[in-house]
């Protein structure tokens, strides 16, 4: 082969390999190029190769180590021409004297303009001999190469696709590897990934080799193929030897099983019940975030990590479960038990469980009953005070029930033994005055008529005083507030107490009950406070600012009293505060007292119910 470098066919000179990619090869790489130097570029493993020491001038056209590489020029023109590749030996003798045996191989490309070395030293061993021995090009390895269901290809240093088998062309979009060579196809520009293609790249110019790297590579009609890559280079010629497994459906499996776990892990991770997995031996496997917060832990992993040695009765109650269902016990239902969580509170929790045969584990599920406890708890304190209530209003109907029976007969005593015996002497008098009349004698019969209408006069004022005691008659006279007023004047009176009412917001018109109540509260209040508190001033509030109920308070500067003791002291007969608590609650209002050594305070609060408006 004949011919200059310089005269070898080619218009474009090559510019798609750089200085930087030839530097990261892992083998020896002259770049040539027509239109420059011979030796256009080159790496630092080939210079290791020829033997030529860092700082000395590799060799150049007309330097004094021209000699190493003419004798190879020619077939590199020969090369680009042709565009085909081929092998070659070639024997230099280094800059310092030594004898080195290089083993080629030159990619030439015709409409470039330039052509690829890659050379590694020459064991002498011919081709399919030791070194190839167990390469898959070997003739021993042919058929294997060629109908293997799983893609292999032979790279270039540079990238270049020198051959592949069917399975690399079905896998790349080509219908054979017939269609697929002409189309000289660089093997790194099939991955689109830039990053990617980077790091698979630089690995192997590292290892020399790189082992499972799933990748997609592009396809013929653009779209994707992903593969698991297992690349090595082969140290004898420096070409890449490709071996890239399909693992398209793998790994569409493995996305939906991913997709699947991650809706799985959604519904574990946010389930509005607790799931914990064991072990046969009562180790935990797994929890969601509910178990965790049940037994008082923010985190999962802190629940993992501490459970067994911070909430000993909960890992209790799991041991109790394993043991029921490993005796083959049948589930029976939820159970429930009460657990000291890490956090120091008392919880209630339902616990359901079952072995999983297939995994050998115990499945368990939780709920935090805690709040249902306390809410059943609390509707059973409730029922209980609602039957006292009954109760006590069943006893309180009784003794008002009775107390009114003891106030008739009262009133029917004073009655008969007042008014009635006084009326039945006016009438004895008038009798007699009209007998006295008929005898003539007038004088008699006028001091009859006179003592008749004393006895008069004095039983209108004994049916006034019991009237007064059934319903005062300063309260249809006066209204509330001048009722209570008077009758707190009256009865403090004698101990030299003042007293002071007042009014909050517009009084409105109470009903008959509603009135009297607060009457008799404001009497009672007002004369225990004078017999009893030892103070100098009462203070009477009347409060209708509120829409819905009326508020009145009794309020003592005096020294208080037990109102415990003279609670439970307090009798059927004798009403005193006892009997107007009962009479507040019969108009389902609210009574409190307070009594502490500087003063009492009686508050009662009633619905308001007005007197209807007459139009």
């Amino acid at each position: 082969m004949t011919g200059s470098f310089e005269e070898t066919a080619g218009e474009t000179p090559g510019e798609e390999i750089s200085q930087a990619f030839i530097d990261s090869l892992p083998v020896g790489v002259i770049h040539w190029d027509r239109r420059r130097d011979p030796v256009y570029r080159y790496n630092a493993v080939a210079r290791q190769n020829m033997g030529i020491a860092p700082g000395v001038p590799f060799p150049s056209r007309g330097s004094a180590m021209s000699g190493m590489v003419e004798p190879y020029r020619t077939r590199v023109a020969e090369a680009i021409r042709r565009g085909a590749p081929f092998d070659g030996r070639v024997t230099v003798t280094s800059p310092s004297g030594e004898v080195r045996h290089l083993r080629l191989r030159t990619r030439g490309d015709r409409e470039r303009g330039w052509a690829i070395t890659s050379l590694a030293p020459d064991d002498g061993t011919e081709d399919g001999e030791t070194d190839a021995e167990e390469s898959p090009r070997h003739p021993r390895f042919a058929p294997l190469f060629e109908h293997s269901r799983v893609a292999m290809l032979l790279v270039d240093p540079t990238g270049l696709i020198l051959t592949a088998n069917e399975a690399a062309a079905r896998l790349l979009g080509r219908s054979s590897v017939r269609e697929l060579l002409p189309h000289r196809l660089e093997f790194r520009h099939l991955i689109p990934d830039d990053a990617l293609r980077d790091g698979l790249f630089a690995d192997l110019r590292e290892h020399g080799y790189v082992a499972g790297r799933e990748v997609p590579l592009t396809r013929a009609d653009g779209s994707l193929a992903w593969v698991r890559l297992d690349l090595a280079v082969n140290e004898a010629d420096g070409l890449i030897e490709v071996v890239a497994t399909d693992i398209g459906l793998e790994r569409e499996h493995r996305i939906a099983l991913g997709e699947s776990e991650r809706r799985y892990r959604g519904i574990f991770e946010g389930a509005v019940v607790g799931v914990v997995q064991l072990t046969i031996g009562g180790g935990i496997l797994a929890a969601n975030r509910y178990s965790a917060r049940t037994f008082g832990y923010d985190t999962v992993e802190g629940f993992l990590a501490r459970a067994s040695r911070e909430v000993p009765d909960a890992m209790a109650a799991f041991d109790a479960e394993i043991e029921r269902l490993r005796a083959g016990m049948q589930d029976d239902g939820a159970r429930e038990s009460r657990i000291e969580a890490a956090d120091g509170a008392e919880r209630w929790i339902r616990v359901r469980s079952h072995i999983d045969a297939a995994t050998g584990t115990v499945n368990v599920f939780l709920a935090d009953i805690t709040s249902e406890r306390q809410a059943e708890a609390e509707r059973e304190r409730a029922l209980r005070e609602l039957e006292l209530q009954a109760t006590e209003r069943r006893q309180l109907v009784r003794r008002l029930l009775q107390v009114g029976e003891d106030e008739r007969r009262l009133v029917a005593h004073e009655i008969h033994d007042g008014p009635v015996q006084l009326l039945a002497g006016a009438l004895m008098f008038l009798t007699s005055a009209q007998q006295e009349q008929e005898r003539g004698r007038d004088a008699l019969a006028e001091d009859y008529i006179e003592r008749g209408a004393t006895y008069l006069r004095t039983a209108l004022a004994e049916i006034r005083r019991v009237m007064a005691h059934l319903r005062p008659a300063v309260l249809d006279d006066l209204g509330l507030l001048s009722a209570i007023h008077n009758t707190a004047e009256a009865s403090l009176e004698p101990y030299r107490m003042r007293v002071r009412v007042d009014q909050l917001g517009e009084a409105a018109a109470l009903d008959a009950s509603t009135e009297m109540v607060l009457f008799r509260v404001a009497q009672e209040a007002t004369t225990n406070a004078g017999k009893h508190s030892g103070g100098r001033e009462v203070a009477i509030t009347i409060d209708y600012r509120e829409a819905d109920h009326v508020v009145l308070t009794v309020e003592d500067d005096g020294k208080g009293f037990d109102t415990e003791a003279t609670f439970a002291a307090a009798d059927g007969h004798h009403l005193g505060l006892l009997g107007l608590r009962e009479r507040v609650y019969l108009v389902d209002g609210g009574f409190a007292i307070r009594s502490t050594g500087e003063g009492t305070r009686i508050t009662v609060q009633v619905p308001r119910r007005n007197v209807p408006s007459e139009e």
